[in-house]
């Protein structure tokens, strides 16, 4: 049996860095493989932006993996990524970022009434966006990023 790594951080955005600076963890290295690690930032509900990974890297895996937080948990901010059985939780806009990422069987879990997704591509022309295949839970998208968002649905 495996064991787990967890990756814990107790802190929101700090004055000054951006919501870009502010993970717990942050992966800015190209082909990056996790498994079986939890990824958290466990300032309270309420503390405003508390990422608890930033991706901005190309070609990066996640498998078996946890990302825990509640505003902007999970951060895909550039690249491909690929996520496989995680799990991951928050309550607002808590999967974020410009990336192309592919979700699979995936639990997404809404802590509260908040939008799941805020997908940042700024026109139509760019070929970013999330797909949810076979995914558990429910999804609710914010309606403004709908005309630009692409994303395949399926469960």
């Amino acid at each position: 049996m495996l064991s787990t790594l967890v990756f814990t951080f107790h802190a929101s955005r700090v004055i000054g860095t951006g919501t870009f600076g502010c993970g717990s963890a942050i992966v800015e290295g190209e082909d990056f493989i996790a498994e079986n690690i939890t990824f958290e930032n466990s300032a309270p509900e309420g503390s405003g932006q508390a990422v608890a990974i930033r991706v901005t890297a190309d070609r990066c895996a996640f498998y078996n993996c946890r990302f825990l937080g509640w505003q902007d948990t999970l951060y895909l901010h550039y690249g491909k990524q690929y996520l496989k059985d995680c799990y991951v939780e928050g309550s607002v806009d808590f999967i974020f970022g410009n990336s192309s990422a592919l979700l699979e069987h995936c639990h997404i879990h809404c802590k509260s009434a908040g939008f799941i997704t805020a997908q940042c591509r700024k026109s139509s022309q760019e070929t970013t966006g999330y797909v949810f295949l076979r995914y558990v839970g429910s999804l609710t998208f914010r309606p403004s990023w709908l005309k630009l968002l692409v994303a395949y649905i399926s469960n």
